[in-house]
Order: C-alpha cells, then structure tokens, then sequence
C-alpha cells in the first residue's frame, strides 16, 4: 500500500515532490509538479520532473511535451532530456517522431556534444530497426519509403549538392561545428549507402567527415571519418542559428516522397520539412 505525504503547505518544495515520487505516490507527486511549475514555468529541471512523472503512470505523449518544454528552458539537469523525448514518443507509438528527435540532434548538436554523439548513434539505430520490423509487420506508423534507384528528382537533388558545393564552403567556415554531408560508403557487403555525417575539414579535393548514421548493410566496424571527393557528395545541410536548415535536397526529395506515399507526413516530420530554405 503506497502512503501519500500530507500536503505541505509550501506544495513548491520540490523535496516533497521527489520523496512522492519516490515513493510511489505518482498522483501527489504531478500535483506538485503543476505547483512548481505555476510557480516558476521556466525551469527546465521542473517540466522535466513533470515529464518523469506522467511517464511512470503511462501517459507518453503528454510526458514528450513536458520534456520538449523542459529542452526549450534549458538549464541543469536538461543537457540529455531529448532521449526521454525520444523514448517517451516511441512508448507512445510515435517511433517516426522519436527517430526524428535523434537525428535532429545529431546533425544540429552533434559537432559540439561528440561525447553523446556514439550513444544518440545506438539508440536511433535500434528505433530504426524497431521501426522497419513494425512497418514490416503492418503495425504503427508509416510504412517504409520506397525510392527508386533511378529517381529522377533524385539524381537531380544530388547534382543541385555538387553545384552548390560553394554554398557549403561558405558555410562552413561560418559555422563550422553545424555542417553535415551526406556522402557514399562501399560496405564490407559490396553495397553503397548513402550516409550522412558532421563535416570536419573541407579541402580542394574532399569531404572530411564523421558518420552521423550506421551503414545498415556493413558487418564489421565503422570507420569513425571518411574523406570522400568532392564528385562522390551527395548532398549537404547547414542547420542555422535561427533554425532554420540550408541545403537538404535529397532530404526535401525525400519528403516529396514521402507525401506521395503515404498521404501526409507524421507532424515532426511536417515541422522539420519547414525549416528548410533556399540561400
């Protein structure tokens, strides 16, 4: 039997929020959390613990937006709060949007944070492939995009990347650590995959860069940096101080796609498909 603690008359102290919590006391616990949180709505750590809390008791979506509001205050102990993000939109059955989180991350964060980089790595590898056994089962969310080898819009997105190849120079030595590439990689398995990673140095002749994703078709160790030539880039992304992303034209192919396929696009993905822009 869970004994709740009697009301404080200070129901702000954060102590008697987390020994409810401890304590199994869930209810009183998010009680509180609304308490705090009317009191001071822009601690990251409070929505945070509010999120902590509909999460024990099953409500993930609502859970996903406390920790979304906990990333936008920022603030201690909010530095890894869009893994509970991600994990509280998977649970909810929104593993599209979960997937969505951690490559946001990656390619926005990941040049400043490369200490969390190998873990945010695994975890979105392992919801890809939880969500293509999904789709494949015929269970939740979309289904796999199919893109022809020879997509027209394609070829023509990745010839657009290479002429603009300036624009990414540009940028570069702008904001160096919110630049990515997406570049060709031969697996062990004799196949290419189209990869993206945080761009690292730019030469006359190549692309340096550290992979964002795991090659799907490769058994054996990635190489953390590629150098690829400039001919072999496929297409590149700037993620601006703004928000907003430059480049992305095999991703806003993708979307294209995407639309076609299913009909519309999970709302994350429709948020992210905004934010890209032409200059």
């Amino acid at each position: 039997m869970v004994t709740s603690i009697p009301n404080n008359p200070d129901d702000t102290d954060p102590q008697q929020a987390i020994e409810c919590f401890r304590r199994g006391d869930l209810p009183e616990a998010l009680r509180r959390a609304d308490a705090i949180i009317a009191a001071a709505p822009g601690v990251g750590m409070s929505w945070r613990f509010k999120g902590e809390c509909l999460f024990q008791m099953g409500r993930f979506l609502d859970a996903a937006e406390c920790f979304h509001r906990a990333e936008d205050c920022g603030g201690p102990g909010t530095d890894e709060v869009f893994f509970w993000r991600a994990l509280a939109l998977h649970n909810g059955g929104r593993t599209v949007e979960a997937i969505v989180v951690f490559r946001d991350f990656l390619r926005e964060q990941g040049g400043q944070r490369p200490d969390v980089v190998p873990k945010v790595q695994a975890a979105l590898g392992k919801l890809e492939q939880l969500q293509g056994q999904s789709a494949a089962a015929g269970r939740g969310g979309p289904p796999p995009l199919v893109l022809a080898p020879d997509d027209p819009l394609m070829n023509e997105a990745r010839q657009k990347a290479r002429a603009t190849a300036e624009r990414l120079r540009a940028y570069f030595a702008l904001h160096p650590q919110s630049c990515s590439a997406k570049v060709l990689f031969r697996t062990d398995g004799g196949r290419f995959e189209h990869l993206w990673g945080r761009v690292r140095a730019l030469s006359a002749d190549a692309v340096r860069v550290t992979l964002i994703n795991r090659p799907v078709t490769h058994a054996g160790p990635v190489p953390v940096e590629l150098e690829i030539p400039w001919h072999d880039l496929d297409d590149w992304e700037v993620a601006l101080p703004d928000g907003r992303i430059a480049g992305g034209f095999t991703t806003r192919v993708m979307f294209v796609r995407a639309k076609e396929q299913w009909g519309e696009l999970p709302a994350d993905m429709a948020d992210h498909q905004s934010r890209y822009v032409d200059g």
